[in-house]
């Protein structure tokens, strides 16, 4: 979606986070890929098998050589499943997600439609994740983040959650650019314009620990 100035950049993320906000409503059971269409069910019962689905031992280790996370901050990824799978035990359900949703998969003008999604259940952060990430990438990229979760009615008490799901969606971005990427150098690129991020949720992580 092109934009001419920044009014309407700030004023698209706002939109964005008005259509995350919409998106959560379609509630679901499980986590991951979705089993009924009927019923909104995922394959996994818990988000940390959905999660432990994507940090496999070997993924892991691709971290370690690609020099992404150190092997301290490869345990924290089950502290950070531990925190949201706590929000759902307070009673968080799981949602329909896009898990790819940034400006780049939606078109309109009075309204934003969305397209191509990688559709899963999920925590409902994880949405906000994804977008917040892409968000990065923009011409004003805190202002965009802000005007992003302005849209989308985020609460502060909410914030470790949100951090907890970022962090491993960094992480998982990470060693999907370095395989999608056209180039090695490129998905280096994209991996520094996020690290900034990867260290708020980590410092937040640790925090909670």
């Amino acid at each position: 979606m092109h934009c001419r100035n920044k009014t309407q950049v700030l004023s698209l993320y706002t939109r964005l986070g008005k259509t995350l906000a919409q998106i959560k409503k379609a509630k679901g059971r499980g986590y991951g890929e979705v089993q009924s269409l009927k019923s909104f069910i995922g394959q996994h019962k818990t988000y940390g098998g959905q999660v432990g689905e994507i940090f496999t031992p070997a993924r892991i280790r691709e971290l370690h050589i690609h020099k992404l996370a150190t092997y301290e901050e490869a345990k924290l990824i089950t502290h950070a499943i531990a925190i949201v799978e706590a929000d759902a035990r307070r009673g968080t359900r799981p949602v329909l997600v896009h898990n790819d949703l940034g400006l780049h998969n939606t078109f309109g003008i009075t309204a934003i439609k969305v397209f191509d999604p990688v559709a899963q259940i999920s925590h409902p952060f994880v949405d906000v994740a994804v977008s917040l990430i892409w968000a990065s990438f923009g011409s004003y990229p805190a202002q965009s983040r802000a005007a992003l979760r302005k849209g989308y009615g985020f609460k502060a008490k909410d914030e470790p959650v949100l951090q907890a799901v970022m962090y491993l969606k960094i992480m998982e971005r990470w060693l999907w650019w370095l395989k999608r990427s056209k180039s090695e150098r490129e998905a280096l690129s994209w991996i520094r314009k996020t690290r900034s991020l990867f260290n708020t949720a980590k410092k937040s992580i640790t925090l909670d620990s």
